[in-house]
């Protein structure tokens, strides 16, 4: 696929994960800041986090998140003008880091959740 069909896609993507992202923060807003009352203590977390669909939904978020955030700076670079080679060294920086960001909140998720270990 050409580099236009890749901005194509990534168009998509970013209008598509901006659109989830407006679902998924209504959700967890509700669910975190106004269905209890006051703060939320890291045993209410855990309890969050060891239900299979509140975990799938965190994860959407921490996805949808990731790849709108890291394909919008990537096209703010862009915009500053680099060259082929800089634009695919770009491209595999910013996926390197965000399968980073995405290794550590899903280990961090499955961790507070109690899905790693014992349960």
């Amino acid at each position: 696929m050409g580099e236009r069909g890749y901005s194509v896609w990534a168009w998509l993507l970013q209008a598509f994960t901006g659109l989830l992202l407006v679902v998924l923060v209504a959700l967890h807003m509700v669910a975190n800041h106004f269905a209890k009352r006051g703060l939320l203590t890291y045993r209410d977390v855990a309890a969050l986090f060891a239900d299979p669909y509140w975990l799938v939904l965190q994860l959407a978020l921490l996805f949808a998140v990731i790849y709108h955030g890291l394909n919008g700076l990537r096209a703010v670079i862009l915009d500053a003008g680099l060259s082929p080679a800089g634009a695919r060294r770009l491209d595999w920086a910013l996926f390197a880091l965000g399968a980073a960001m995405a290794a550590y909140g899903v280990g961090l998720a499955l961790s507070i959740g109690g899905w790693l270990g014992s349960r």
